[in-house]
This record gives C-alpha cells, structure tokens and sequence, in this order.
C-alpha cells in the first residue's frame, strides 16, 4: 500500500493494492487526465463496499477490459470514502474508453452500479492529474 495526494478537501487517501486494475501497456502509458469519483459509503457498510470493489475488479478480469483504475481508501481527514482514479491522455480519450468499456460490461456492469449506489450515501466526481514528481512513497519501516 502507498499513500497518495492530499484530496483537494484535505486529508490522506491510501492506495490498495487489491483493489485496483492496470489496464494494458498502451492505457498505462496515459496517465495524464485523471478523472475521479469520489464515494461516500453508508455507515457501516465499509465491508460491503470492499467486496462490491473486488466485484468491480472480477468483471474488468473477466471481460478483459483494456483500461485501469485505481482505488484510494480515505484514512484520515476529509469525508470518510473511496476515491476511483481513471485516466486517459485526455478527457475526450478517457470518455471514448469509458464508453466502450461500458459496452463491454452491458447488463453485469449495470446490475453491479445499482448494488455500488445501494450502499452509498453520496457520489461526485472530480478532475485531477497525475504528478508523480510531487508523489511522495514513505520508505517501509520495520520494528526492532
């Protein structure tokens, strides 16, 4: 796991390792345009969100999807979430991959929207980009 940027309310976010999809090599490569939803889970169903995000994963394996995303947990500090981070070297080229990945989904996609928002108490979405000069990734520390 890696810390990420400050959202822009403030506090810390934390990338999960589980919980997120690289896409192929080319999509890999664009990770300028960072559009970003950003939900906020009912009370106490932080669990059920896990598991739906994992189903998220499963469906993108499972249909091969070719582009990525990335979820951060919030850990401190702004309000109590999850932030999905997509990309494309655009905003046009992220909205074409968004819809042809929607395609590719269909029906599943759809079902597993109703469960995600089922649980959720808000949603909004946000523009962001990539810095990774001013990414900061804390060496591990170990006890002695």
């Amino acid at each position: 796991m890696r810390e990420g940027a400050e959202p822009a309310e403030g506090g810390r976010v934390r990338l999960f390792c589980e919980m997120h999809i690289q896409g192929n090599a080319e999509n890999n490569k664009l990770r300028t345009a960072k559009p970003t939803l950003i939900e906020v889970p009912l009370p106490g169903k932080q669990a059920e969100v896990d598991r739906i995000a994992k189903e998220w994963i499963d469906l993108h394996r499972s249909k091969k999807a070719t582009n990525g995303y990335q979820t951060f947990r919030t850990i401190f500090g702004g309000e109590p979430g999850y932030v999905v981070v997509n990309w494309g070297k655009d905003e046009l080229d992220f909205v074409t991959k968004s819809k042809q990945t929607n395609e590719l989904f269909g029906e599943e996609a759809a079902k597993l929207w109703q469960r995600t928002m089922a649980i959720t108490h808000k949603v909004y979405f946000k523009n962001a980009w990539y810095l990774p000069d001013l990414s900061y990734y804390p060496a591990p520390v170990t006890a002695k």
